[in-house]
C-alpha cells in the first residue's frame, strides 16, 4: 500500500486506521467536518401533517404598524384563527411584559381558543424569559430552545428538554395527538432536516388573516404557528438548507421540528463508537485496495472508497436516523493514496536506475547517470532507450536485407516482427494485427506432415517442409528465444524457399571424396590396362580387353550421370505442372520390365489413376526409376517388385515393395549422399540420396523400413492436389 513489501506496508496502514478510528471518536473535526455531514444529508421527506406558518412578515408590518404590536393585534390574530378550528396554536411571541388592559382581552382569547402554546425561552445562567402568569394560567407553554453547533449552524433541536417541554411536543399536546418519540431523543439533540423556504411548510401572511382576506379551510384542523419572519424582527439562525447559510426565522425551525416530531424522522448524531468504527473502516478498506491495484489505478481504487463511504453515510443517515462525521476517514483515505503513491514513486525511481543498469550492460552506447533524482534517471532512460532504438532499428534493416523470411513471435504466439521477403510473400500490412501466428501458419500453409501442423513452433531447429496457397515450396525452422536469464521470450521462425537453387560455392568433403576416388578409380584402371597391353603384360586377345575398357568406361559413365543428377536435384529449379503419379510409374515399370525378366523378377503396379500432385515430371520419373532399379537389382529371381499408390487424404502415398534380405542396421542411413548400401559394388550411393532429395523439395517425405516376412519396403509420401488438368 505504502510501496513498501511485506509487515511496514500493514505497520502503516495499522497506524492510519488507528488514527481514523481516534479522530472519528472525537464527534467531529471542526465546522468543516459539519459541513460534509450536510452535503451527505438525504433530502426532507415531505410534510406529513397540516402545519401552516402565519407570519409577521415585511407586508404585515407595513398594514399594521412596526414592531412590536399592541396587544389587541395579537388577541384579534387569535380571534380570527378560532372559527377556523385549527388543531392546536403556537403562539411564537414572548408576552413577558405587561400591555395594560389589553392582556384581560388577550387573555379571554386565549382561554377561548383552548388550544395556545406559549414559547418559553431559556437564557444562559439566568432565569427563564416565561410569559405573564395570566398568560400562563390560559395557555399551554412550550420551551422554544433550538441547538447551536459550534459554527453557529442550527441542524436540531434538544426536545427531552423538561419544565416545561419543548414547544413542538407542546403544540402535539394541547391537540391531543400523540408524537413519535424515540428514548434517546431525551437526552440528545435532534437532528432535522430542513427545507428551503416555501418548499413544505406553508405561510400566510399576518396582514391577510387580519383583513380576513384569507381562505378559512387553510387551517382547519391544522397545526398554525405564529411567528415573526420580517426582516430585522425575531429571532432567525443559519441552518444547512439555505444557500450561503441564509437566516431562517425561529418559528420555521419550530414548525419543521414539530413535523419530525409528527413523523418520526428526527435523527442523531452516531454515538463515538459507530463514528470511529465507520471511519476505521473506510481506511482499512482503501488500504487494502491499494496494497491490491497497480498504481496507475489506484486513483480509481481511491475513488470508489470515497464514492463508496459517502453512499454509506447517506444510507445510514436515511435508513437508521445516524448521522455520520465522515472527514476523519475521508481524510485520512487521501493520506493512504498520498503515501501509497509517494511509495510507487520511490519504486519508480529504483526502477528506472536498474533499468539503466540493465540497458548498459548490453547497450553499446554508454549513458551516465549524474544525479539520483527522478528527472536525472527518467533522463539517463531516455537516453538509454533512444540506444537500443537505434541498435533495433539496425537489426531491422539487416533483417530486411535477408533473402529468406523471418518472423520474430513472442511466448504467447503474437506476431512481433516480421522482415520485407515475408511481408511481400504473405500481404502482412502490419504484422501487429496478426494475434495468433500459429493460426497464421495453419492459413497460409500446407505442411507436408499432418503432425506438423500442431507444434511447428516447439520443433525446434529441426526443418518441416511446408506449400503456400501458390504452391510455392517452403522449408520451416523454429529457433527458441531466450533472454539473459535463459526464460524462453519466443521464437525466431524462417521459411527458406525450397525451391531456389543452392549458392554455388565449395565442394562439400564427400563429394570430393566421391570425385577423388570413386570416379576416378574406374579412369585408374584404364590407364593401368593400357600400360599393361603397351608393356605385353596383359594376357589375353584384344576382344577382351576391349571389353574390359568398356566397362569400366560405362562404370566412370555412370558415376558421372549420377553426379550430375544429384546435383541438379539439389540445386535446380523445379517445374511446377500438375503431374499423374500412376501413370509415370507405369512408364517406369514399362522400362525396366526387360531388366526385371532378365533377372527373373517381376513387376505388379496398381493405385489410383485419380492421384495428382504438383511437380517436376522429369525428376519424379528419375526418382522413381531409381527405386524400382534398386528394387529389382536386390530382388532374387522369382520374387517381384511390388508397386502401390493410393491417396490418403490431401496426400499421394507410393509404396515400392521386393522381397529381398531386406535391411541391417538402421535404413535411413542409406538415403545420405554417397554411402553405398547392401552391396556396395552395385552402384556409387547416390540413387537413393537422388530419390530423397526429389522427394523432399517436393514437398514429401520418404522412409525406409523392412516388409512384414522379409523384403525392403519404401514408402513415399507427397503432397495431392485437386487441380483439374
Amino acid at each position: 500500500m505504502i510501496g513498501i513489501r511485506g509487515g511496514g506496508a500493514w505497520l502503516a496502514a495499522a497506524v492510519l486506521v488507528a488514527l481514523a478510528a481516534a479522530l472519528g471518536s472525537l464527534q467531529g473535526l471542526g465546522s468543516l467536518d459539519l459541513a460534509l455531514a450536510d452535503l451527505l444529508r438525504p433530502a426532507a421527506p415531505p410534510v406529513a401533517s397540516r402545519i401552516v406558518i402565519v407570519a409577521i412578515d415585511d407586508a404585515s408590518l407595513a398594514s399594521v404598524g412596526r414592531w412590536p404590536w399592541p396587544r389587541l393585534r395579537h388577541a384579534e390574530l387569535i380571534e380570527q384563527l378560532i372559527p377556523c378550528a385549527p388543531r392546536a396554536i403556537g403562539f411564537d411571541v414572548l408576552l413577558s411584559e405587561p400591555g395594560g388592559a389589553a392582556d384581560a382581552v388577550l387573555e379571554d382569547v386565549m382561554r377561548r381558543s383552548g388550544h395556545v402554546v406559549l414559547p418559553v425561552s431559556s437564557q444562559p445562567g439566568g432565569a427563564d424569559l416565561r410569559p405573564l402568569p395570566a398568560f400562563e394560567r390560559v395557555a399551554t407553554l412550550g420551551r422554544a430552545d433550538i441547538a447551536i453547533d459550534e459554527d453557529g449552524v442550527v441542524r436540531g433541536v434538544p426536545l427531552g428538554v423538561r419544565d416545561p417541554e419543548h414547544f413542538a411536543l407542546a403544540l402535539v399536546r394541547a391537540a391531543g395527538d400523540r408524537a413519535v418519540f424515540a428514548g434517546w431523543q431525551s437526552s440528545e439533540v435532534s437532528l432535522i432536516d430542513f427545507r428551503a423556504p416555501g418548499a413544505g411548510i406553508r405561510q400566510i401572511s399576518a396582514a391577510d388573516v387580519l383583513s380576513g382576506g384569507f381562505d378559512r379551510s387553510i387551517f382547519r384542523d391544522a397545526y398554525v404557528l405564529v411567528g415573526a419572519t420580517a426582516t430585522g424582527v425575531g429571532d432567525a439562525y443559519p441552518t444547512p438548507a439555505l444557500p450561503e447559510r441564509g437566516l431562517r426565522p425561529g418559528v420555521d425551525v419550530l414548525a419543521t421540528a414539530l413535523d419530525a416530531v409528527l413523523q418520526g424522522t428526527a435523527a442523531r448524531r452516531a454515538p463515538p463508537w459507530v463514528n470511529a468504527l465507520a471511519n476505521a473502516l473506510a481506511v482499512l478498506v482503501a488500504c487494502v485496495l491499494l496494497a491490491r491495484v497497480r498504481a496507475d489505478r489506484a486513483w480509481l481504487a481511491v475513488l470508489c472508497v470515497i464514492a463508496g463511504y459517502a453512499l454509506t453515510v447517506w444510507m445510514v443517515r436515511q435508513a437508521a436516523g445516524l448521522q455520520l462525521l465522515p472527514l476523519a476517514g475521508g481524510g485520512l483515505v487521501a493520506v493512504a493514496y498520498i503515501a501509497s503513491s509517494t511509495g510507487w514513486l520511490h519504486r519508480t525511481i529504483a526502477y528506472v536506475r536498474a533499468e539503466i543498469s540493465r540497458l548498459r550492460s548490453v547497450s553499446p552506447v554508454q549513458t551516465r547517470l549524474t544525479g539520483s533524482g527522478l528527472a536525472d534517471g527518467l533522463k539517463a532512460l531516455q537516453e538509454q532507450s533512444a540506444a537500443m532504438f537505434q541498435a533495433k532499428t539496425a537489426l531491422e534493416e539487416s533483417l530486411d536485407r535477408l533473402p529468406d523470411c523471418v518472423f520474430i513471435v513472442d511466448q504467447k504466439h503474437s506476431l512481433l516482427l516480421a522482415n520485407s521477403p515475408a511481408r511481400r510473400a504473405f500481404s502482412i500490412a502490419d504484422p501487429r494485427a496478426i494475434g495468433d501466428f500459429q493460426a497464421f501458419l495453419d492459413e497460409h500453409l500446407d505442411f507436408a506432415a499432418q503432425a506438423d501442423r500442431s507444434n511447428v513452433l516447439a520443433r525446434g531447429a529441426e526443418l518441416v517442409e511446408c506449400t503456400a496457397g501458390t504452391g510455392k515450396r517452403f522449408l520451416l525452422r523454429s529457433v527458441p528465444r531466450t533472454g539473459a536469464a535463459g526464460e524462453a521470450l519466443g521464437w525466431v521462425v524462417t521459411l527458406v524457399d525450397g525451391a531456389a537453387p543452392r549458392p554455388r560455392g565449395a565442394l562439400s568433403d564427400e563429394a570430393l571424396g566421391y570425385l577423388s576416388h570413386d570416379m576416378r578409380s574406374p579412369q585408374v584402371s584404364i590407364l593401368s590396362l593400357l600400360t599393361l597391353r603397351r608393356e605385353g603384360a596383359l594376357a589375353g586377345g584384344d576382344e577382351e580387353f576391349l571389353d574390359r575398357v568398356g566397362r569400366l568406361a560405362e562404370t566412370t559413365l555412370d558415376y558421372a550421370d549420377a553426379f550430375i543428377q544429384f546435383a541438379r536435384a539439389e540445386s535446380a529449379a523445379y517445374a511446377r505442372e500438375p503431374q499423374f503419379l500412376l501413370e509415370i510409374l507405369g512408364e517406369v515399370a514399362d522400362e525396366l520390365w526387360s531388366k526385371a525378366h532378365a533377372a527373373g523378377v517381376a513387376i505388379s503396379v496398381e493405385g489410383d489413376d485419380g492421384v495428382v500432385c504438383f511437380g517436376d515430371r522429369m525428376l519424379l520419373h528419375r526418382a522413381m526409376q531409381n527405386l524400382l532399379d534398386n528394387a529389382i537389382r536386390f530382388s532374387p529371381a522369382g520374387t517381384s517388385v511390388e508397386c502401390r499408390l493410393r491417396r490418403d487424404d490431401r496426400e499421394a502415398v507410393l509404396t515400392v515393395r521386393d522381397h529381398g534380405a531386406g535391411f541391417e542396421g538402421d535404413p535411413s542411413a542409406l538415403f545420405e549422399p554417397y554411402r553405398q548400401g547392401r552391396d556396395a559394388r552395385q552402384g556409387a550411393g547416390l540413387g537413393l540420396a537422388f530419390v530423397r532429395t526429389v522427394v523432399q523439395r517436393h514437398g514429401g517425405r520418404i522412409t525406409a523400413a523392412n516388409a512384414p516376412g522379409g523384403g525392403a519396403l519404401f514408402r513415399i509420401v507427397l503432397p495431392a492436389t485437386q487441380a483439374a488438368l
